[in-house]
């Protein structure tokens, strides 16, 4: 099994998550037990991706998918914060991090050969 925990990806993702657990712990009951959980859910299957995506020779399917998981989390983010469950600062500082995260992933994804494959959907 190839060593998932020394990937940048990996450990931005796993720091990402602890933040994110402390926040939704502050966030209100409501929203920490439906939005809040389905966030943790979706930030969780995306570190499950990376983690299996570097376990096999053909990443890129795989890392189709954890670009998608990213989005969704994005769309999670914003939607909290539109409902007012996350500050401002918290919200800058989430977004911020996944921007980072994203690059890392999207550099994978080049690295993948990713530009002449076609994608289904």
């Amino acid at each position: 099994m190839a060593r998932y925990e020394h990937l940048p990806i990996f450990q931005k993702s796993y720091d990402f998550l602890i933040r994110l657990q402390h926040y939704v712990d502050r966030m209100p009951r409501f929203y920490r037990y439906t939005h809040g959980e389905k966030l943790i859910n979706l930030s969780l299957g995306f570190l499950y991706l990376i983690i299996q995506s570097n376990g096999v020779s053909d990443k890129y399917s795989i890392l189709i998918k954890a670009d998608q998981e990213l989005e969704k989390i994005r769309i999670h983010i914003r939607l909290l914060h539109n409902l007012r469950s996350f500050t401002e600062h918290q919200y800058e500082v989430l977004s911020r991090e996944l921007n980072d995260i994203g690059k890392q992933l999207g550099g994978w994804l080049k690295s993948e050969g990713g530009q002449g494959k076609t994608l289904n959907f």
